[in-house]
């Protein structure tokens, strides 16, 4: 699986750290002193970019007493955007999801892993 750093953090701790190191030996480091650094900066700004959006952790909140359902279905809302979405509680149907089966929301992409909230 990928890692994404963020570059321009990446050249702001690298140039924080020349600086720290600057102070400490209380002179202006020669470029073979800092030259892991600099090299690293060069390799920061060379690197291509991607998009990278963060990922949102929500979970299914219950909106109808499954019991009370003579389908047996019920609505689930994400807990990040508030959808609400109709699955089926177990695998016997051929066109509901389950909740078992939806991992992700379908309206915001958040991934139903959070722990729900009493």
């Amino acid at each position: 699986m990928s890692r994404y750093v963020d570059a321009d953090e990446l050249l702001k701790e690298a140039d924080l750290y020349i600086e720290r190191l600057q102070r400490m030996y209380k002179r202006r480091l020669r470029k073979g002193e800092v030259g892991v650094f600099l090299d690293l900066k060069a390799i920061a700004e060379e690197c291509a970019t991607v998009d990278v959006v963060p990922v949102r952790h929500g979970h299914w909140m219950e909106e109808v007493d499954p019991e009370e359902d003579c389908w047996n279905e019920e609505v689930v809302t994400c807990s990040c955007c508030n959808e609400q979405i109709r699955v089926h509680e177990t695998d016997n149907t051929y066109f509901l999801p389950t909740r078992r089966t939806l991992k992700y929301c379908p309206n915001c992409g958040a991934k139903m892993d959070a722990e729900r909230e009493e």
